[in-house]
């Protein structure tokens, strides 16, 4: 393996950490989450400890750097103090320390807390050696697009073929879900969600999914995408056309978009009755959305803003 050696960064900067990129693991399953998973998926091991300043810097750094290539790459992190088994088997003398693994054998490395450009770099060097890890790239990108076309047959062939390569993806897990929901098949839309591992459960798309779920099993009988945002172009007073237009663009995992929706015509309608009724599911979706959600928080503050101007 040819290491990579970098110095150690002065005062980076943090960016915001997001815990559910990574996962925490030990001597006893770097079987599992490192030699196993690296089978089909390049796993990065980023080797720390607590009392490590720049590890501290580092592995948040590699968490966003990480991020939007998941499942085709897969940050584990090792705590060196309390599992000095593996890192003294890879003759580790410093930390931070990062490894790539690939069918189960490292191909690049480096140690110190890199910036995050040379961190790409690293990232982008071990995509240009192995080019058949861009095939997951590749399927994902058509995946979504497929579901963006609302082609969901397409989408679900996709996903199955990742979740052969990736069973634990979140991508094609909450994926396939979407598809399920759109099915109205929600016995298995759960499913699927339940087979997301735990840490994960907490991820963005996996929280945007639920919510989709949560709302679509209170309105079963909402009209096709294309059909509800013609109907609500015609006529974007008619309550219950701006209602199931939101809704779909919701489930099409479009919150932001479905939340103005609604906005639009609660501030602006003449009709009490109208207006409580909007005001009703604009809460209802408050109630599917993590606490953490800064979408909630801004539109918190709006709906309070208008009921009390």
């Amino acid at each position: 393996m040819s290491l990579i050696i970098g110095n150690t960064q002065e005062n980076p900067s943090e960016p915001e950490k997001n815990n559910q990129t990574s996962i925490e693991s030990s001597d006893q399953n770097f079987g599992k989450d490192v030699i196993q998973a690296s089978q089909n998926a390049l796993i990065i091991v980023d080797f720390w400890a607590p009392s490590c300043g720049p590890c501290k810097q580092l592995t948040p750094i590699l968490e966003k750097v990480i991020a939007p290539y998941a499942p085709q790459i897969q940050l584990v992190k090792i705590n060196v103090e309390k599992n000095p088994m593996v890192a003294g088997q890879l003759q580790i003398q410093s930390i931070p320390a990062v490894i790539a693994f690939f069918q189960g054998r490292p191909v690049n490395g480096f140690m110190g807390a890199l910036p995050e450009s040379q961190i790409q770099k690293f990232i982008d060097q071990i995509l240009t050696d192995h080019p058949e890890l861009n095939k997951f790239k590749d399927s994902e990108e058509s995946a979504r697009q497929a579901l963006e076309n609302n082609d969901f047959e397409t989408a679900k062939s996709i996903l199955n073929q990742i979740i052969q390569d990736s069973p634990q993806s979140i991508f094609a897990l909450t994926g396939l879900a979407q598809c399920a929901i759109h099915d109205k098949d929600f016995e298995h839309a759960e499913q699927y969600i339940q087979q997301i591992p735990v840490q994960d459960q907490n991820h963005a798309d996996v929280i945007q999914v639920k919510s989709t779920l949560a709302l679509t099993r209170d309105f079963p009988d909402l009209p096709s995408q294309d059909e509800a945002q013609q109907n609500y172009q015609k006529n974007p007073q008619n309550i219950n056309h701006v209602h199931n237009y939101a809704l779909c663009i919701l489930r099409a995992k479009k919150l932001e978009e479905a939340m103005e929706t609604l906005f639009a015509f609660f501030e602006t309608s003449k009709n009490k009755d109208d207006k409580d009724s909007t005001r009703q599911l604009i809460v209802k979706i408050f109630q599917t959305l993590d606490a953490q959600n800064p979408l909630l928080l801004k539109y918190r503050r709006r709906l309070s803003s208008a009921l009390f101007s």
